[in-house]
Parts: structure tokens; sequence; C-alpha cells
């Protein structure tokens, strides 16, 4: 009988001391799993519906409180895209930018059109009225022989951070010589961001500028864009 009862408390011994040594980490481990698996939706428009403008955006990102990395850049392809709703988003951002100039608006979008593009974004959080809003940039590049047109917008707010374009027919691939053409879209651009986004002269940039490469051909290239202030000037 006693040697019964030994026996009983000696499995019993053993019994605790597998639950004390292994049941927590058994437990742990189930819970990081069940963690791991749990999916957190977040809503950044909570609480009303915090909202942000296109001149909140060019303002932001002139003073360096939005990065727009391009090592955090992910491409987009057909898997996970559209690309006739990322075209159509592309025609709504230069109908905004472009919204009274038509020729040049129809013009851009010809090119977009008959292009070869490439599609990246890069999100970004900020807080604005105390409030987390996330920002999604989109990187285009359209391609078509020796032309690019490469273009960086929010997606959002339709907000034209920057473009550029390497041609060698004519300023953004116009096919031909007509000064009435750069001088409309010097114009366009002046307008878009000082009188759209409400910026100073000296918060963006155009420019224009041609060389002559071998043989003769002319190259032209356009670019223009928000500026960002300096560093200096953002740390006081």
């Amino acid at each position: 009988m006693n040697k019964l009862k030994k026996i009983g408390i000696f499995v019993l011994l053993i019994i605790l001391t597998v639950c004390i040594v292994f049941l927590p980490q058994l437990m742990s481990e189930q819970n990081e799993e069940k963690l791991l698996n749990q999916k957190i939706y977040w809503d950044y428009n909570i609480r009303g519906g915090t909202k942000i403008t296109s001149n909140q955006v060019a303002e932001l990102y002139y003073n360096r409180e939005i990065r727009i990395g391009t090592y955090n850049d992910v491409s987009l392809d057909t898997e996970n895209h559209d690309p006739s709703l990322m075209q159509e988003k592309s025609f709504e951002l230069f109908e905004t930018v472009f919204e009274n100039n038509e020729p040049i608006c129809e013009h851009i979008k010809m090119v977009i059109t008959n292009g070869t593009p490439h599609y990246s974004q890069s999100s970004t959080l900020i807080k604005l009225d105390n409030q987390p809003i996330a920002l999604n940039f989109i990187d285009v590049v359209i391609t078509s022989g020796d032309f690019e047109l490469e273009f960086n917008y929010e997606e959002k707010t339709k907000t034209l951070i920057s473009l550029s374009c390497p041609s060698s027919s004519y300023y953004l691939n116009y096919g031909q010589e007509d000064p009435s053409f750069i001088n409309s879209l010097e114009l366009a651009v002046k307008n878009y961001y000082e009188n759209q986004l409400g910026l100073d002269i000296n918060e963006y940039y155009y420019l224009e500028e041609w060389a002559c490469k071998k043989d003769d051909i002319k190259e032209y290239y356009t670019e223009f864009g928000i500026l960002q202030c300096p560093i200096d000037v953002k740390e006081k």
C-alpha cells in the first residue's frame, strides 16, 4: 500500500513538473500564433473623416513634412493593379493640372496612351489636425522609343509633385517646333502651382532647355514640380 502511495506521489510530481515547465511555454506559443494570424484593419478617416487638400499636400511637401523615398517604392505590375484604371487616374490628374489649357492636357493624354507605362507607389503616414492620414504617391514612367515622360503625384488629392521629360521631338514630345506651345505650357504650370496650389514663385521650379547631340540632333528637356525648403530653414 505504501509502495503504491509512493508511486502515485512520484507520478503526480512528474505531472506537476511537466505542467510547470512546459504549460506556460505552450500557452505562450499559442498566443503568439494567434497574434501573428490576427488581422488588424486601420481606419485613417475616423472621427469625422479628416480630409486633406492639394494645397495642404503641396505645403507639407515643400516644408519637408512629407517624404517620398525611392527606397520604399513598390513596383506595380498587372497582377496588383488595373492598367486601364491607372491610365484613367493619370488622365484625371492632368485634367486637374491643366484645367484651363485643354490642348496641352489632350497632348499629354495622347502621349500616355501611345507609350508603354510603368507604375510604382510609395505610401506614407502623416498627422493632420492630430489625425493620421495615409497618402499614396504614384510614380509613372511612360516610354516610347527614345522618349520618356515621368511624373509623380499624390493619388487621393491628385497633386502633381513633379514631372520630367527628355525628348528629341520638341518639348514634351510635341513633334514640331512651336514656341507658342512651350509658352502656353509655362503659363499653365505657373497657373497650377501658384493659383491652384497657392505656392509662391520660389516654392516650385520650371525648366526648359535644349542641346545639340551628335549628328546635330536636338534634345529637348522639360522639368517642373514642387521644391522643398532648405534643410536649415526647416530646422528653424
